[in-house]
């Protein structure tokens, strides 16, 4: 079970990395170093020399001397991470957290330390320190039980980093989608963000983000090193705080760490000893307000069942990095039809098991699972799962699984209301508002079309729980045995299982979403349907031999794991079957229609909150669109 921890990673690019590596060094140095009780054992001299460092660089970045206000204590944990804005403070525009501004030289391609600096702005009192830099970890030291919170930058010159260069963020010709809910960002352009202040006088010129610059240098941008002139970094107040080459050495630690493409919802970072890259981890840092339609409890549940974690904070997790797996390019999701099909099975098979086995006190309290904590009251049982959450007092036969609602509803209902709301209106930036409602109520509209058409349809639309959001990105597939893992668990949750499928096709399209090219036939739809049936018999029948011999206490109903699913996915011949697989391929192109639906409030949603510098509303636009498209042909039979 992972271990939960009160701590925060914050966003700030030049501290983020080593917070990661304290982070991963506190916690799972068993984990990276199984045979090699040597390193484990000067883990907590390492992890003292990073919060050592910072604690002095902080001092540097804060005031550009090396000289802190205030107490040894206060430079220690103030913040030099601002939360990402898109609207000016005080009528300045505010640079997040990840963006650089490259000020303009007389002469190009000179470098800044052949002129004297630009005039520097005051810095302003320290703030309060945010939970961007807080205590990471609970690792006393082996010469103080004093713990101190701590980050710094760690330039990173493995070739791990410097082969995932990204290009600068910058305006493109072409449009560019986002992944929906992808942990593998495959948009290979953005569209332009806007103007950020710079010092008294200097020009803009450019915008690099220290990221980009650490992928592609494998050091951290300096006035040396960066030919367009000297970086600043804008803070929450707007003063600069100048780069310093004085930044670039820091202690020697034994770890690596790699970004992995980025996320819409998540950013992902591979951590890993370069000397032995047998076992490593990912830490996974949530986006911002993503907790407003995800439940992170539901995704730690699931996530360990599926993969080992081992960590747990108020916004990460870390867990397995998974070895010889690579994700697969939404442009081989056809060719990968059938063992997609057998691993969605044997998913929804496991997730819902485990679900409806789990009676155990929820471990973290989120947004959305209010009334799951309401429902525990003085009625308790014990509870009789096998599962990592076993051995916790919970009310009497109330499952996980019968505690949560339905997804898609949810995403036709609650996201609509949120969506529509004044607090998420106001986000929206001025020049977008009009747009934005008009998109919202046409969303609305059509929402509310969907909604009795799934409750006419209900019985023949069974519930587990799934995925919920099975683009190529989550799937991936071992190079050499050819398995198939599905991964990312932030929307999993109960709802029709038929979903799952028909949210897959609608991301067969990829990131430019030509649908007319690459979404599948109806006869693509029908073989896939035959296999998942296929597979999610196996999947039950290999469920319930286990559980005969694991839980022979265990009802026939206890064991069954969804109604009647002998009716369901078995038939008494091949004629049967093939009407099962075609009422059925109906029903997935009618949830094609909801996943529209779904994915196009979800964008508006991210247009609103989402400090990431890509167009959601256009996102949402697209999706709209082409549910309009296809409607009459995909509800033709409803």
């Amino acid at each position: 079970m992972a271990h939960i921890i009160d701590a925060w990673i914050t966003d700030d690019p030049l501290v983020r990395r080593v917070q990661i590596v304290e982070l991963v060094l506190a916690h799972c140095s068993a984990v990276l170093w199984p045979n090699n009780a040597e390193k484990v054992k000067r883990v907590p001299g390492w992890i003292a020399k990073l919060r050592a460092s910072l604690k002095s660089k902080t001092k540097l970045l804060l005031d550009g001397s090396g000289s802190a206000q205030g107490s040894e204590d206060s430079s220690a944990t103030r913040s030099l991470s601002a939360v990402p804005q898109k609207k000016g403070l005080n009528g300045l525009a505010v640079a997040s957290a990840d963006v650089l501004v490259v000020q303009e030289h007389s002469k190009a391609n000179q470098f800044l330390q052949d002129r004297p600096p630009p005039p520097r702005v005051p810095p302003p009192p320290a703030p309060p320190a945010p939970h961007g830099i807080r205590s990471l970890s609970p690792v006393v030291l082996q010469d103080s039980d004093q713990l101190i919170s701590s980050s710094l930058d760690v330039p990173q010159t493995s070739p791990h980093v410097r082969s995932g260069s990204r290009t600068p963020s910058s305006s493109s010709s072409r449009r560019h989608y986002p992944e929906v809910g992808a942990d593998n960002n495959r948009t290979s352009g953005v569209r332009p963000g806007p103007s950020f202040a710079g010092t008294p006088g200097a020009s803009v010129t450019s915008r690099r983000s220290t990221e980009d610059y650490y992928d592609e240098h494998g050091i951290p941008p300096t006035a040396a090193t960066t030919l367009q002139g000297e970086v600043v970094v804008v803070t929450e107040n707007g003063s600069p705080l100048l780069e310093s080459s004085t930044l670039v050495d820091y202690p020697m630690a034994p770890l690596q760490v790699r970004r992995l493409s980025g996320g819409i919802t998540n950013e992902l970072f591979h951590v890993y000893d370069e000397d032995d890259e047998s076992a490593s981890v990912v830490v996974r840092v949530f986006g911002k307000e993503t907790d407003r339609v995800i439940s992170r409890e539901s995704e730690l549940f699931y996530q360990s069942l599926f993969i080992p974690t081992y960590v747990h904070g108020n916004n990460f997790l870390i867990y397995d990095f998974l070895n010889g797996f690579y994700t697969l390019p939404y442009t081989q999701m056809a060719s990968e039809a059938t063992p997609i099909a057998h691993a969605m099975a044997e998913f929804q098979v496991r997730a819902t098991r485990a679900a409806l086995r789990d009676h155990a006190r929820p471990l973290l309290r989120d947004a959305q699972n209010k009334e799951y904590w309401e429902s525990f009251d003085e009625e308790f049982v014990t509870s009789t799962t096998n599962g990592s959450y076993g051995g916790v007092r919970a009310p009497k036969e109330k499952s996980r699984f019968h505690h949560e609602s339905n997804y898609l509803v949810d995403s036709l209902t609650k996201w609509v209301e949120l969506v529509l709301s004044k607090e998420i209106q106001q986000k929206v930036l001025a020049e977008k508002q009009e747009s934005f409602l008009e998109t919202a109520h046409n969303l609305q509209r059509e929402c509310a079309w969907m909604l009795p058409v799934l409750e006419k349809e209900r019985g023949s639309l069974p519930e587990g729980v799934c995925h919920n959001d099975l683009l190529s990105a989550n799937v991936m597939i071992h190079s050499t045995r050819k398995e198939v893992r599905i991964i990312d668990f932030d929307y999993t949750k109960r709802s029709f299982l038929l979903y799952d499928a028909a949210n897959h096709f609608n991301e067969y399209p990829g990131l430019e979403c030509d649908y007319a090219t690459y979404f599948p036939s109806d006869t693509h739809i029908s073989k896939f349907i035959a296999e998942y049936r296929s597979g999610m018999r196996v999947a039950l029948e290999k469920a319930w031999t286990e559980d005969a011999i694991e839980r022979p206490d265990l009802s026939a109903a206890e064991r069954e794991i969804f109604p009647s699913a002998r009716t369901l996915f078995w038939t008494e011949s091949n004629e049967a079957e093939a009407a099962a697989v075609a009422q059925w391929t109906r029903l997935v192109k009618l949830l094609t229609l909801a996943s529209h639906l779904s994915w196009g409030v979800w964008a508006l949603l991210q247009e609103a909150v989402s400090t990431l510098d890509v167009d959601f509303l256009d996102y949402a636009k697209l999706r709209y669109a082409r549910y309009i498209d296809v409607r009459k042909e995909c509800s033709r039979d409803f």
